[in-house]
């Protein structure tokens, strides 16, 4: 049967058969529960939640218990009853500001000769930081925020945001929005829109998550700017009980110099071209370097293990970079990261249609 009005699904993920991204579905924790083997074959087949909405599933109402306030399946969408809960920063995590600042970190990892080959190439970019998961009734209308549902204006229907896939109809899932007053102090380049609104949505279903490599803008994802009054803007509602609403989260942002992308399986064409070898150590510490800023980034430079699309800022430059977030409950693929890049000239001048996308998976 389908999950309807009449089965409620809590998705609770305190159990060891089932794998680790599933397991952030309900990041609260819980006490063990008995899952029929049926049931847990069907979860790890749709590895990305437990379950494709699209598809039957076997009778739930003896396999859960409702708990009340819990994250939980009905209609067919995942409702955002979220606990309170803080978001841990990575590891490690760090920004600079100026180059000397980052010129010691350099120093600091033992890389003070590498700093001077790579400084032309460490760009500008804006680091992306959850901090809380909370109800969506907790932002103000027009506030920056990963995931909840979209404060848009009467010109952006949320219904119109769709694709094809194999006959059938799929919306867009909402990532994200940007006030850029937020946004501006943290742009040294000036290279996004002053004023208005920047919304990301892109369709992340596990099912899908191929579709996203090399995707043009017009199909699976839509990088839109908006500009215009934040008084005229409106909370949205899911445009269909089948699509899956993220859960809202709280963010911060910074200004950060990042350093170029080294792939530690297959280095750099930059680094080739400039004629530098790492050693395993030196690799181990320019990785720290490279991951430090997060994988949450509008500009500045990729984190990442595949440069193809990336030649170190020449050809294309990044724009905005995900990762799978299962606090969230969003994944690219399974722990993969997303990327939308595009040529310099299209990102100053802001014709978003023209970007790129790409999916690393883990």
């Amino acid at each position: 049967m389908y999950a309807d009005e009449n089965c409620s699904l809590p998705i609770l993920a305190a159990f060891e058969q089932i794998p680790s991204h599933i397991h952030a579905f309900y990041p609260g924790g819980a006490a063990p529960i008995q899952f029929s083997d049926q049931l847990i074959a069907c979860i790890k087949k749709e590895k990305l939640s437990g379950f494709n909405h699209q598809k039957e599933y076997p009778n739930p109402e003896e396999e859960f218990h409702e708990i009340k306030g819990k994250p939980y399946l009905k209609k067919g969408t995942i409702k955002t009853y979220h606990p309170e809960q803080s978001v841990e920063p990575p590891p490690n995590l760090a920004h600079w500001q100026t180059p000397i600042q980052l010129q010691q970190a350099f120093q600091a990892q033992g890389l003070a000769e590498l700093w001077l080959a790579l400084q032309p190439y460490c760009h500008n970019g804006i680091q992306l930081i959850p901090t809380q998961l909370t109800a969506d009734d907790n932002f103000s209308i027009g506030e920056s925020k990963f995931g909840g549902c979209p404060d848009l204006p009467e010109s952006i229907d949320w219904k119109k945001l769709s694709w094809r896939h194999e006959g059938s109809k799929r919306y867009l899932h909402f990532v994200a929005q940007f006030n850029l007053a937020d946004l501006k102090p943290h742009d040294i380049d000036q290279r996004l829109p002053e004023t208005g609104m920047l919304y990301i949505f892109a369709d992340v279903d596990d099912e899908v998550a191929h579709e996203l490599q090399d995707a043009t803008n017009s199909k699976m994802y839509r990088i839109i700017h908006w500009n215009g009054e934040l008084d005229s803007l409106q909370r949205a509602k899911l445009p269909s009980r089948n699509l899956q609403q993220l859960y809202a989260c709280k963010l911060r942002m910074d200004h950060s110099l990042m350093p170029p992308i080294y792939s530690p399986f297959d280095g750099s064409e930059l680094f080739r071209q400039l004629g530098l070898e790492l050693s395993e150590t030196q690799v181990e510490a320019y990785l720290k370097l490279l991951v430090a800023p997060g994988p949450y980034r509008l500009l500045g430079n990729p984190c990442g293990f595949e440069e193809a699309m990336f030649i170190d800022g020449k050809d294309q430059q990044l724009f905005l970079q995900m990762e799978s977030f299962t606090e969230m409950a969003l994944f690219f693929g399974d722990e993969g990261r997303w990327f939308v890049y595009g040529e310099p000239d299209v990102i100053t001048q802001q014709n978003y249609k023209q970007l790129c996308s790409s999916v690393e998976f883990a």
